[in-house]
This record gives C-alpha cells, sequence and structure tokens, in this order.
C-alpha cells in the first residue's frame, strides 16, 4: 500500500509540475510583456551582479532557453506515461 500511495503522490507531484511549466510556456515563446518584464529585470541585475554581456543575453534570449528548459523536462517527466499510454494501445510493442 505505501509503494502505491508513492507512485501516486509522485504522479500527482510531476502532473503538478508539468502543468504549471506547460502553461507558461506561450508567455516564453510569445514575447508577452509581463515576460519581457520579469526577464529584463533579471537580467538588469546579472549585469550589475555578475557580468554585462550574461545580463544582456538574459534579457533577450532568457525567456526562450528558460521555456526550452521547462520543456524538456515536462516531457522528461511525462515520458513514463506516454510509453505506458502507447503500448496500452499497441502503437509499440515491447522491445
Amino acid at each position: 500500500m505505501k509503494s502505491k500511495l508513492t507512485a501516486i503522490f509522485s504522479w500527482v507531484i510531476s502532473a503538478w509540475i508539468c502543468k504549471v511549466f506547460l502553461f507558461s510556456l506561450p508567455y516564453k515563446f510569445s514575447g508577452h510583456p509581463d515576460t519581457q518584464h520579469i526577464f529584463g529585470t533579471i537580467g538588469l541585475w546579472l549585469q550589475d551582479v555578475l557580468s554585462q554581456g550574461l545580463g544582456s543575453w538574459f534579457v533577450q534570449y532568457g525567456a526562450i532557453a528558460v521555456g526550452s528548459v521547462e520543456l524538456i523536462i515536462s516531457l522528461v517527466l511525462l515520458s513514463p506515461a506516454l510509453f505506458a499510454l502507447l503500448l496500452q494501445l499497441k502503437i509499440i510493442d515491447h522491445a
């Protein structure tokens, strides 16, 4: 019972993380003004604290870089469920 509860809890947490990441992607990839403000503020802070070049890069490309990483992480978190679904639908077979 404990392992089943742990598995369910793990999937709930993974699904919540994926929901947050995937629902924020349109804002990061479309150049939404709120996203530009957030990443611009962080980029200006990086320019002052770490490096002028890093801050400038983050202002221009930070949202796309973070969004890309969030997309990859979501795919990795959901890949076991996708693989199980493909097995059940007999789209793929056990190797």
